[in-house]
């Protein structure tokens, strides 16, 4: 018998503090566990201390960016199948397709999406 109570964990990568304290509360709020890491480097650090039921990534950050975490996450088969939402400011063509070719992505950009559709569009997809 499994144990379904145990909480879904969400690893939120974002360096703009307003907004991961926002996606944070109300994560939790919704009933996740997450945690929040500022760069790739330390989301690469996380997801080999827990791994998350999905990551919310934004692309441009100090150290390593967005793009070089999430090919370095998919080079890694134990990882490969990890959720991960793009949240970023980037909204041209060949950004986007860069993502979703690494599979398993969604991508949105952060002024055409709310907080209350980002929390919907997380719990639809690890609930």
């Amino acid at each position: 018998m499994t144990d379904t109570t145990e909480k879904k964990f969400i690893l939120i990568v974002e360096d703009d503090n307003f907004l991961s304290d926002i996606y944070q509360n109300q994560l939790q709020q919704a009933g996740f566990e997450t945690r929040v890491v500022i760069d790739g480097q330390a989301a690469l650090v996380a997801v080999k201390e827990k791994i998350p039921n999905l990551i919310t990534l934004d692309m441009i950050m100090p150290g390593m960016n967005g793009f070089d975490f999430f090919e370095t996450l998919r080079q890694d088969k134990k990882y490969e199948d990890i959720p991960v939402m793009i949240l970023t400011n980037l909204g041209q063509e060949n950004d986007k397709k860069r993502c979703l070719e690494l599979k398993k992505c969604s991508y949105f950009v952060k002024t055409e999406i709310s907080i209350d559709d980002v929390i919907s569009k997380i719990k639809e997809q690890v609930l």
